[in-house]
């Protein structure tokens, strides 16, 4: 039988996240000209529990729902968004939540340390594309004039403080989380298939032992029947 791509309990998984990230952009705190938000929490869970796979996808899943026109991004969604300046933390997201799960790949059961780290890498790489898709599209699409230090103050000085304060949070829930996520897998693979065969295997020792019966009667029933026919006899 050739295994599927995803499995039911991974799109469950990506379903709640996705619902998870929609939420979290609901939640925002303006600063300056831009928009605190905790889609990052939730993009950064994505990809230190999921893996790059499940992150990327998630992430991806999130980004068409809102492209579509589903209201899952911060004011909305719709195919006009991409000419939003903020748009480029949206594919940051997307990129952060893969290097995230990339950098976890190797570690069977990663430590705070390692999820830190992850947390921080996915941040870097939001930040870089947030940051650079802003300028861009400021100053070519929408024609302000947007300067450097404008950019780093606003976008940056005033906003990573709180988004690393997030990756710190990200690693402790993740710690929290991923044994139990990763025991629910086992429990729905490999368990599950050791449960089956245990009960395949009491199904057939009962057969055996029912069939071990049946064999024995013919030899059993005859004196059976012929003793109950001398005693009507007498």
């Amino acid at each position: 039988m050739k295994k599927s791509f995803v499995s039911n309990r991974e799109i469950a998984l990506y379903a709640l996240f996705v619902a998870a990230i929609a939420a979290g952009a609901r939640f925002y705190i303006p600063v300056g000209g831009s928009e605190f938000t905790l889609q990052f929490l939730f993009a950064n869970l994505a990809g230190l529990l999921l893996g790059k796979k499940g992150g990327a996808i998630t992430l991806g899943i999130y980004l068409a729902l809102g492209l579509i026109g589903v209201p899952v991004f911060a004011v909305g969604g719709g195919i006009a968004y991409v000419l939003r300046p903020s748009f480029g933390y949206l594919l940051g997201f997307l990129a952060g939540a893969y290097a995230a799960g990339y950098v976890l790949e190797r570690q069977k059961s990663p430590t705070f340390k390692a999820l830190l780290i992850a947390g921080l890498v996915n941040f870097l790489i939001v930040y870089v594309l947030g940051m650079t898709y802003n300028f861009l599209m400021t100053n070519l699409y929408v024609g302000d004039s947007l300067s450097v230090w404008t950019l780093v103050l606003y976008d940056f000085i005033l906003q990573a403080p709180g988004d690393i304060l997030l990756c710190f949070a990200g690693a402790w829930i993740a710690k929290q989380l991923l044994p139990i996520i990763k025991r629910e897998a086992v429990g729905g693979g490999s368990m599950g298939a050791s449960a089956l065969t245990e009960t395949k295997s009491r199904v057939a020792d009962k057969e055996a032992s029912f069939n071990s019966v049946n064999h024995e009667e013919p030899d059993s029933k005859p004196d059976t029947i012929s003793d109950g026919m001398e005693e009507e006899k007498r």
